[in-house]
């Protein structure tokens, strides 16, 4: 295997690890709309996101990286927050 086929295997198996992970993120998401809809919590909480967005750049010593990350994660909250939008909908309809 050249360097470059390790390396992209090295990423194949990080996209992997991801996935599983983002996918273990949406089932948290779904929890968190059944407890919302419950509670009576709209599904936006900037506050939240604002934490979030702290966190997962805290560490992060190069600026670009962190910028890039801070874009990913906005787009994921914005997944999750219409995940959530569609599970109350449903649960709405069948209220």
């Amino acid at each position: 295997m050249t360097d470059l086929e390790q390396l992209r295997w090295q990423i194949d198996q990080t996209d992997k690890e991801i996935a599983e992970l983002l996918k273990e993120r949406f089932d948290f998401t779904a929890m968190i709309a059944a407890v919302k809809d419950r509670d009576g919590i709209p599904t936006l909480n900037s506050q939240r996101e604002d934490v979030v967005l702290t966190k997962v750049t805290e560490n992060l010593r190069d600026p670009q990286v962190g910028k890039a990350i801070t874009e990913i994660f906005k787009k994921i909250m914005d997944e999750s927050k219409k995940q959530q939008n569609q599970l109350l909908n449903r649960v709405g309809e069948a209220k």
